[in-house]
């Protein structure tokens, strides 16, 4: 597997930094997927993305996964982050993949993990396939539950995730949602795609009920995989979580 350093603009010119992994085997064109990590952490996503680019580009396929705006390497500030700014972000990366020479623009599939899936379900992207890995679709509550005591809609939220970082969040995330409206529920029934939902029932951020109802709203073609005893970031069931995502992929970017 070659890495290579990459990065791209968002609307308020914010450079993006990501990672781009590509198959040793040298092809024209590859089918490609692209990352998007959830709330609060960065484009290794606590270690989970690192193992499912590797299982990904092991299988030949050409992997990029990016911090957004306000994380890891990325310019911005997060705490005046949104779902709206996080949506835009999102889309000037799945534009600066399809600009590449590489890229198999009639294979192009994006993985979303926790928040990041609602990130997703709020731009609708146009692309051959999806996964959502621990999705969900009520941001204002599960979000705003992770501050517990430290949750303030108006003014700044305050929590210690479990690295010992420091997560601020200003009222205008909280706003965003508020006053947008956004229906993620409403808008999984407008991808016109497979979709691939994978979710541990032992997850303690997200309620398997969230996946449940992303995916009765789904179209076909779709499949939901519950793995047991698995949590929030599969610590423990990551070869299996990795073996799902790849056969969705195989099966449907090709």
């Amino acid at each position: 597997m070659i890495e290579k350093r990459v990065f791209t603009f968002n609307g308020s010119n914010e450079k993006l930094v990501g990672l781009k992994s590509i198959p040793d085997e040298i092809r024209e064109k590859y089918k490609t997927v692209i990352l998007a990590h959830g709330f609060g952490v960065d484009k290794e996503n606590k270690g989970l993305f690192n193992d499912l680019t590797k299982s990904l580009v092991g299988a030949g396929f050409l992997v990029y996964r990016f911090d957004f705006s306000g994380s890891g390497e990325s310019e911005g500030n997060y705490a005046k982050t949104s779902i709206s700014k996080l949506s835009e972000d999102l889309k000037r990366i799945v534009q600066f993949v399809r600009s590449k020479s590489d890229t198999d623009l009639d294979n192009i599939g994006i993985v979303g993990n926790s928040m990041g899936s609602g990130v997703v379900l709020s731009l609708k992207p146009r692309v051959k396939s999806l996964v959502f890995i621990g999705g969900h679709y009520d941001i204002y509550s599960l979000i705003s539950a992770l501050f517990g005591d430290g949750f303030n809609s108006d003014g700044d939220s305050v929590r210690v995730n479990s690295r010992g970082n420091v997560i601020k969040m200003e009222k205008g995330f909280w706003s965003d949602l508020k006053e947008n409206h956004f229906n993620l529920l409403g808008n999984v029934s407008e991808l016109n795609c497979p979709v691939l939902f994978v979710h541990g029932d032992c997850d303690e951020n997200i309620p398997f009920s969230q996946c449940e109802d992303l995916f009765d709203n789904a179209n076909e073609q779709k499949k939901l995989v519950k793995i047991s005893k698995a949590n929030h970031n599969f610590t423990e069931h990551r070869d299996e979580l990795c073996e799902k995502v790849v056969s969705w992929f195989e099966r449907f970017l090709n």
